[in-house]
C-alpha cells in the first residue's frame, strides 16, 4: 500500500501558512524508505522558493500546439534529468525500462506487418503454410518462431490476427509443456487455441483432427430458416481489459499502478457480403473512446481523460475501410471484422512500426513532414492531435487500500513533480493534444437475426503521445508563477513532462493476470477483449456517433 510521502513536510509548510484545503493526513507509520522519499519532496519545496530558471520560448511549436506553429527549426528534446521549469518547480520523467530489440519493416499482400520480439521474426504466409494449418491464407502477415526451437511452432509462419471466440466447449491447445491457449471457435466452424501474447489470434493445432464448433457442431442446425441479411449499419462496442504501472518521479509515486477497461465505439456498415466467399466488405467511423482513469494516492487525486463526443462528428474524423468474414448468416454463426490498425490525432509512416518514445515524440516523421505535421487536427479544433480533457468536477470514492479516506479528487494533471503540488502550487493541464493509435478487431456468435451479437476481440496495442497540452486557467507554479490564463498552452518542458508521464497500457490477454510487481486490488484473471455488434438500422437510414452510442449504451 503506497503511503503519503508529503508528512514529514507538514512543519515546513505550516510556517508558510499556506491553506491544506484538507489534504493534510498525519501518519506517523513511514518507513524509512519513505521518509527519504519525503525529505526529497521537502528539498525540493525549498528549490521552489527560489527564482525560477530560463522560460522556454513561448513560440515554440509544440507549447503552441497549433499546426499553424509548425517550423522547420529543430527542436532538441529535454533530457530525462529533473529540468527546472520557467518559475523554479522541477520535473522530473520516470525512468521507463529500455524496449525489447524488434526485428521488422516487412510488407505482405502492400500491408505492413507489425515488428516482432527478437528472435520472433515477421514472415509471409505461404501456400505451404496454409496446408500445414498455420495460416488460413495466403501472402498475410505471419510470425516465425524458427529460432526458438518449437515442437509445436515449428518452421512454419504461423499467420497473425486469425479470428475467432473463446469457446469453452472448445479444448485448449497446448502449445509447449508450460503453457496451454484456451479453447476458441473459428468463423470457419473449427476449434482451435486462441494466442493473444504473439497476436496470432485463434489458431489451429496442426496435430489434432478437425473439431467443429459453433453452428458446425450441430449439423440438424445447419440452414435453417431463418437466415438474416447481415447487411446493415452496426454499432461495435470493445471493452479491453489493461494495466498500466504507476509513474514515479521527484514526487515519489505520480500515479498509481492500475487496472481498467478501455471501451472503444465504432459505426458499421457492412456493405456487402458475397455470396460465394462470405467475404465482409463496409467502412467503420470511430464513434467513442473511453479510458479508465488513473490515480494518485500521493495527492489523492484522480484524472480522468474525457474525449468530448463533438470530437467524433468532426467532418475530419477519418474513415477505415473493413474486412472480415461470416461462417454463415444464422444464429450460432461466427462473423468477423478484421483486426486492423487505427491511428487517430496521429500519422506515422509505418503505422505497425514501434511506438514512438517520449524522447522520439518532437521529431516524429510521416508522410505529411515532421513534428505537429504528424498529429492531424482529426477533432478540427484548430490544435494538432485530438484534444482530450481532464473532468475537473466530483470525486471518486475512497478504497480500503490507500490513505485517501475522503476519495479522489478529480483534478487537471500537474505539470511538475515539484512537492508544491502537494498544496496546489504547480500549474496543471486540463486538455491534452493526443495521438492515439489501436489495433482492434473482434468475432461474435450471431443473436436472432443478427441484431445483437457477442463475441471476442483482438486488442494488440493501446499507445498514446502527447504534443502539447492547454495549461489549466488560473493554476500556476508557487511562488513566482503568472495565473494561467483560459487557453494558454503548455510550455515546451511541460509538454514532455505530461507525455513523460502518460500511462503505459499493456493489454491483457484470456486468462492472464497482471503481473506481480503490481500493486493491485484486482488480481483475477482477465477475459480478454470482449465485443458486442449491434444492428442499428439499414444501410440506407441515417444513424449518427451518437446513435451507435446510446445503441449499446449499458
Amino acid at each position: 500500500m503506497r503511503t503519503w510521502v508529503h508528512v514529514l513536510l507538514l512543519a515546513g509548510l505550516a510556517a508558510c501558512n499556506f491553506d491544506s484545503s484538507g489534504h493534510y493526513i498525519d501518519d506517523p507509520k513511514l518507513r524509512p524508505d519513505q521518509r527519504g522519499k519525503a525529505d526529497a519532496g521537502a528539498a525540493g519545496l525549498a528549490n521552489d522558493a527560489a527564482p525560477g530558471a530560463a522560460a522556454d520560448a513561448a513560440s515554440d511549436a509544440r507549447a503552441s500546439g497549433m499546426d499553424a506553429a509548425v517550423t522547420d527549426a529543430t527542436v532538441v528534446p529535454p533530457s530525462n534529468d529533473a529540468a527546472a521549469t520557467e518559475d523554479g518547480g522541477q520535473l522530473s520523467k520516470p525512468e521507463d525500462p529500455p524496449p525489447p530489440e524488434m526485428t521488422g519493416g516487412l510488407k505482405c499482400g502492400d500491408v505492413f506487418c507489425p515488428f516482432a520480439e527478437a528472435p520472433i521474426e515477421p514472415c509471409c504466409t505461404a501456400a505451404s503454410d496454409v496446408e500445414g494449418g498455420a495460416a488460413r491464407e495466403v501472402d498475410h502477415c505471419g510470425l516465425s518462431f524458427g529460432k526458438l526451437d518449437s515442437d509445436f511452432f515449428t518452421a512454419q509462419c504461423w499467420q497473425r490476427d486469425q479470428p475467432g471466440v473463446v469457446d469453452e466447449t472448445c479444448p485448449p491447445v497446448q502449445v509447449d509443456l508450460r503453457s496451454e491457449d484456451p479453447g476458441c471457435c473459428t468463423d470457419q466452424g473449427q476449434c482451435g487455441g486462441i494466442d493473444s501474447t504473439h497476436g496470432l489470434g485463434c489458431h489451429a493445432d496442426p496435430s489434432a483432427e478437425i473439431e467443429p464448433c459453433g453452428a458446425n457442431s450441430n449439423d440438424d442446425d445447419a440452414g435453417v430458416p431463418n437466415e438474416c441479411d447481415m447487411t446493415g449499419r452496426y454499432a461495435l462496442q470493445m471493452d479491453v481489459d489493461m494495466t498500466w504501472g504507476g509513474r514515479s518521479g521527484g514526487l515519489w509515486e505520480l500515479t498509481d499502478d492500475g487496472r481498467g477497461l478501455l471501451r472503444i465505439t465504432m459505426l458499421l456498415d457492412i456493405e456487402q457480403v458475397d455470396a460465394t466467399t462470405r467475404a465482409i466488405t463496409g467502412v467503420g467511423k470511430p464513434c467513442g473512446v473511453e479510458l479508465p482513469s488513473f490515480y494518485s494516492s500521493t495527492l489523492c487525486e484522480a484524472y480522468q481523460p474525457v474525449f468530448p463526443t463533438r470530437l467524433w462528428e468532426s467532418a475530419a474524423m477519418p474513415q477505415f475501410a473493413i474486412t472480415g468474414q461470416v461462417q454463415c448468416s444464422t444464429p450460432g454463426c461466427i462473423a468477423t471484422i478484421d483486426a486492423q490498425t487505427y491511428l487517430l490525432g496521429v500519422q506515422l509512416n509505418n503505422p505497425e512500426a514501434p511506438w514512438p518514445t517520449e524522447a522520439q515524440t518532437e521529431t516524429i516523421t510521416c508522410p505529411a513532414g515532421a513534428g505537429a505535421k504528424c498529429f492531424p487536427d482529426h477533432d478540427a479544433d484548430g490544435r494538432a492531435g485530438l484534444t482530450v480533457e481532464l473532468a475537473k468536477q466530483g470525486m471518486f470514492p475512497a478504497t480500503s487500500t490507500t490513505m485517501c479516506r475522503n476519495g479522489y479528487d478529480k483534478q487537471g494533471a500537474p505539470l511538475s513533480s515539484s512537492a508544491a503540488a502537494i498544496f496546489d502550487g504547480v500549474r496543471r493541464s486540463d486538455r491534452i493534444l493526443l495521438g492515439v493509435r489501436m489495433k482492434v478487431g473482434g468475432s461474435v456468435t450471431l443473436g436472432e437475426e443478427c441484431k445483437d451479437s457477442t463475441g471476442s476481440g483482438i486488442a494488440q496495442f493501446v499507445n498514446s503521445r502527447a504534443w502539447g497540452c492547454i495549461a489549466q486557467q488560473g493554476t500556476y507554479n508557487y511562488p513566482f508563477g503568472q495565473r494561467a490564463g483560459a487557453n494558454d498552452p503548455c510550455t515546451a518542458t511541460e509538454a514532455s513532462f505530461m507525455d513523460a508521464n502518460l500511462p503505459l497500457y499493456k493489454v491483457l490477454a484470456v486468462g492472464e493476470k497482471p503481473a506481480t510487481t503490481l500493486e493491485l486490488a484486482n488480481t483475477t484473471a482477465s477475459k480478454g477483449p470482449m465485443v458486442r455488434l449491434k444492428r442499428i438500422a439499414p444501410l440506407a437510414t441515417a444513424v449518427s456517433c451518437a446513435d451507435a452510442r446510446a445503441a449499446v449504451a449499458p
